[in-house]
């Protein structure tokens, strides 16, 4: 019998350099020219399947590149195992600050995470400011792995994943718990049978849920983002580092 594990990814880079579509291309093959700004983060998952059918699926969480929402990182990032660093291949500032995302998780995520800085938009390599070479030698001098993307015609896409699926010590025995959930540790397999490939999910159900009027407060376990309501957004109430919870207000008018 093939074994099965499990395993957090998160997604980080600058705003723009094309996270949510290299997600989207990676999970179900698709590009769209017009995809807007991730607000907080995205939550989605997909399955790679190594050459000994050992199959590893990714819980991906695609995050925010603005400014404005770096403060939130350190939830989608807590307790992953990989993460992927994306820059802009034709905009040397987005390496720049891909730098600075490495720093962060050297100096704050679990010591073993594995990390692959992403050179993404090759389809417009005519237009590169950020060499091979500039990168490539970055990476081994932090211990990365690297490689470039194309989330808009696929290349290299299926193959960095494929690359730090093999990366990730897949020794864990597979076990029903959770991989991803609020903890100590995330590294357990679970059994992925039932489960599809690809599919797009919300976000852990909440602890408490209570109602004030035409309010809606719920409390997360160190998790914020956008959910399907009647408004477009969830509004942030307030983070509450010491208790890792996060609540916000969500609004329905009637």
């Amino acid at each position: 019998m093939s074994k099965q594990f499990q395993f957090k990814l998160v997604l980080l880079g600058e705003s723009a350099v094309g996270k949510s579509s290299l997600v989207l291309r990676f999970v179900k093959d698709q590009f769209d020219d017009y995809r807007e700004s991730t607000i907080g983060a995205a939550f989605l998952t997909q399955t790679v399947t190594l050459e000994d059918q050992t199959s590893v699926k990714f819980e991906i969480w695609d995050t925010a590149g603005q400014e404005r929402y770096k403060s939130l990182a350190p939830m989608y990032y807590r307790n992953a195992n990989c993460a992927v660093v994306v820059y802009d291949i034709t905009q040397a500032a987005s390496l720049e600050k891909a730098r600075s995302w490495i720093r962060e998780l050297q100096r704050q995520a679990d010591p073993s995470i594995v990390i692959a800085l992403c050179g993404n938009k090759l389809d417009l390599a005519a237009r590169r400011q950020v060499t091979e070479e500039e990168a490539k030698k970055y990476a081994e001098e932090e211990g990365l792995m690297w490689g470039e993307t194309s989330a808009k015609t696929g290349e290299g896409v299926s193959e960095i994943f494929t690359a730090i699926a093999k990366k990730l010590p897949l020794t864990a025995p597979p076990s029903a718990r959770g991989a991803g959930r609020p903890g100590p540790s995330s590294r357990t397999g679970v059994d992925l049978t039932k489960q599809a490939n690809a599919e797009q999910a919300s976000l852990l159900p909440p602890v408490k849920r209570s109602r004030f009027h035409n309010a809606t407060i719920t409390v997360l376990p160190g998790v914020l983002s956008r959910h399907s309501l009647a408004i477009p957004s969830v509004v942030p109430f307030a983070y509450l580092p010491r208790t890792s919870l996060v609540v916000y207000l969500s609004f329905t008018f009637f």
